[in-house]
């Protein structure tokens, strides 16, 4: 055997691991380093974290440091930089957000895209279906490069602003037009020929058709190894980039939001003993898991008792699951305040109890909100205040060890 192929061959392995540990099957495979750290130098953020995105705060970014205080007081421990304009059109100075959230005592990370949008047509991502997205390649050295400097850029950053302790990549596909399964393996032309030249056998002339080429693949009995191919880029250029980011500041931090066959050798190669990847889950947004069964999306009658005991069990299997595949991870469960609920507009208690048991028995949780004002409020800002007001009782009852708080707490549906 070739020592390509079977290189090619361990990678497929590896990618059929990834996804039995997905699906819960006892196995873990190490990427990482698995030494540890003393308690007494972490300067990372924890398990616990208590983080909220202020992707539609009422300040659309450009919060003030009466709003960083209410985020202190009402107990949260990280708040996440959405936007880099205000609703102006007027840019976010970065340093003076971080250093007004530092003068309220949270921690603060960046939100920002994994993905690079393609500026030609020879580095763009071709989906299954033979569809060009707005993305490049996962091999992109352009966009690679790109992804680099933004995050050294920050990474040095935190050097001379201490509570900003890194970024939160998005890999979530926002081009509607053509969606791809997640951040996933690519049909452009340059892979597919990559791939054959690579593998030491004969390109394709002519290429098959870009909508077909999944298909040549899977009937060739190559579909796993191309899978495999791609996943030995991403985690050299992942690998690549941790590298550039330690020489800055090791303790800097990466979090991943999204989803897609592509994501796991990111996690795997950014996630150190000094700087853990925190994994921002999004499977317990609501009281149930989003169905298109349900006309918003998720169950807004599933009562209180049901609805967490569901969302608490999902959460330990996310833990597990992601502990079974990665080393030096934090995983940290979403919540979103607006999503169906009780029409007297109470759904944010459901959501303050959901994220008080992911901190208190997981691993910590991370909220967002969106620009609906949910009725029958009339105020968005009058709603946010409520909403905040309550996850202050949660992360009080967190404080002092209250573990009962959650189930003594009036339902809000029964």
């Amino acid at each position: 055997m070739n020592t390509k192929l079977r290189k090619r061959l361990i990678s497929s392995s590896l990618l059929i691991i990834s996804i039995a540990g997905a699906i819960g099957i006892n196995v873990k495979t190490t990427f990482a380093e698995t030494s540890t750290t003393s308690p007494a130098v972490r300067t990372y953020i924890t398990k616990g974290a208590r983080v909220f995105v202020d992707k539609a705060h009422p300040a659309h970014g450009d919060l003030s440091e009466a709003d960083f205080k209410q985020l202190t007081d009402a107990g949260f421990t990280v708040v996440v930089n959405r936007w880099a304009k205000d609703l102006r059109g007027r840019d976010i100075d970065l340093n003076q957000y971080v250093s007004r959230a530092a003068s309220c005592g949270l921690s603060v990370m960046k939100w920002s895209y994994g993905l690079v949008d393609a500026t030609n047509d020879t580095d763009r991502t071709i989906n299954r279906l033979g569809k060009p997205t707005r993305y490049t390649i996962p091999s992109s050295k352009v966009g690679w490069q790109q992804l680099t400097d933004h995050l050294l850029e920050y990474a040095r950053m935190s050097l001379k602003q201490h509570n900003f302790r890194g970024v939160l990549l998005d890999y979530e596909i926002y081009d509607r037009p053509h969606k791809t399964d997640g951040f996933c393996e690519s049909y452009d032309d340059q892979t597919f020929r990559d791939f054959f030249s690579d593998m030491g056998f004969d390109i394709p002339d002519p290429l098959p058709v870009a909508d077909q080429r999944q298909q040549y693949l899977i009937k060739r009995q190559m579909y796993q190894m191309y899978i495999g191919f791609q996943i030995d880029q991403i985690s050299k250029e992942a690998q690549a980039l941790r590298k550039a980011i330690d020489k800055i500041n090791p303790n800097f931090q990466i979090g991943i939001y999204g989803w897609g066959v592509l994501v796991p050798p990111i996690i795997h190669q950014l996630a150190t003993p000094k700087a853990p990847a925190l994994i921002l889950d999004a499977q317990t947004y609501g009281r149930s898991a989003y169905s298109n069964a349900f006309a918003s999306g998720y169950d807004a009658d599933r009562p209180d008792h049901e609805a967490l005991k569901w969302s608490l069990d999902t959460v330990k299997k996310g833990i597990a699951g992601a502990h079974q595949r990665y080393d030096n991870v934090i995983f940290l469960a979403g919540h979103y305040p607006q999503s169906p609920g009780p029409e007297d507009g109470t759904q944010f208690k459901f959501t303050a109890k959901q994220a008080f048991q992911s901190a208190a028995f997981g691993e910590g949780y991370w909220i967002w909100t969106d620009w609906v004002t949910p009725k029958p409020w009339t105020d968005r800002r009058e709603w946010y205040d409520a909403m905040i007001s309550y996850f202050a009782k949660a992360n009080a009852a967190l404080d002092a060890k209250n573990w009962a708080w959650a189930e003594k707490e009036p339902e809000t549906v029964k």
